[in-house]
């Protein structure tokens, strides 16, 4: 690598976590009741989408903090039938490791205090079993940009993931020109309490 590309990455890296420290602040200073409204919002247009109404086997996120509540789309999940799906982190090895989950009652702290499932070799998923896909972030733009938490674990993931990923987010977390870098993946679709963005740029209702 050059020392213009140097620059040209240590130049996103500085962009996205001014991004990142702006939309966390964002995202954090939504009021209960209108986190709680646009959750509902979120959940509906969520529920609407036929990629994620005939995926067999879905991977979600524990959510925590002032994150998109994701727990009634885990239930629905569960209650559907549906092969329901949540991370582990291995930070050793620098990943996320997937297991099917029975229920949410087994799920415990892992090591950055997110719920996780067992490590069940048992329940053990394969990236490649995946069809459709719940992103976090804390900022995405409507080409399907992100900036997440800054550990590349998601990147990582989607890179070796053919599945529908879409990205969860309330609307003041909607950023414009988010840098992208080699190693980032973009989502497909973006659901808000606004609606459902398609990445090439049109928005759904």
């Amino acid at each position: 690598m050059s020392v213009s590309d140097d620059s040209v990455v240590s130049g996103a890296q500085a962009a996205k976590q001014l991004i990142r420290l702006r939309h966390r602040k964002l995202r954090d200073g939504i009021a209960t009741a209108l986190r709680e409204e646009r959750n509902r919002a979120l959940h509906r247009y969520a529920a609407l989408l036929p990629a994620y109404l005939q995926s067999r086997t879905v991977m979600l996120y524990a959510s925590f903090g002032s994150e998109v509540n994701t727990w009634p789309l885990i239930d629905d999940c569960l209650a559907r039938g549906v092969r329901t799906v949540l991370p582990r982190v291995d930070k050793k090895e620098g990943k996320l490791v997937l297991y099917q989950i029975p229920d949410s009652e087994e799920l415990r702290p892992g090591p950055f205090g997110i719920l996780e499932p067992d490590s069940r070799a048992d329940m053990l998923v394969l990236p490649a079993e995946i069809d459709f896909v719940f992103v976090p972030g804390l900022a995405f733009d409507r080409t399907g940009a992100r900036v997440g938490y800054g550990r590349g674990f998601y990147d990582r993931l989607l890179a070796g993931c053919h599945a529908v990923s879409a990205g969860l987010c309330y609307r003041e977390q909607l950023a414009h020109g988010i840098p992208c870098e080699p190693h980032d993946r973009r989502v497909r679709i973006i659901i808000t309490d606004e609606g459902v963005i398609d990445c090439h740029g049109h928005e759904k209702d």
